[in-house]
């Protein structure tokens, strides 16, 4: 997508969005993402953009928005 991109990038940005979808805790997994492997800044917007996608995506497929989501549903 952007010239001159290390793979490894890619792998982190996927990695960050995966953990924040899959863990529901969106900036904790930027944070761990980027201080974990400790990537430059370039990987920053991409990974906020991907992370932003994934958990509006889990949000989607679940069929609730964020606030709704903390809440606990009546069983």
């Amino acid at each position: 997508m952007w010239p001159g991109t290390l793979l490894a990038s890619y792998a982190v940005v996927a990695a960050g969005a995966f953990l924040a979808v899959s863990q529901r805790m969106p900036v904790t997994a930027v944070v761990l993402a980027l201080e974990f492997t400790g990537s430059q800044q370039e990987v920053v917007i991409p990974l906020l953009l991907a992370v932003a996608g994934a958990t509006a995506t889990g949000a989607l497929l679940r069929g609730t928005t964020a606030p709704a989501a903390r809440e606990k549903r009546p069983r």
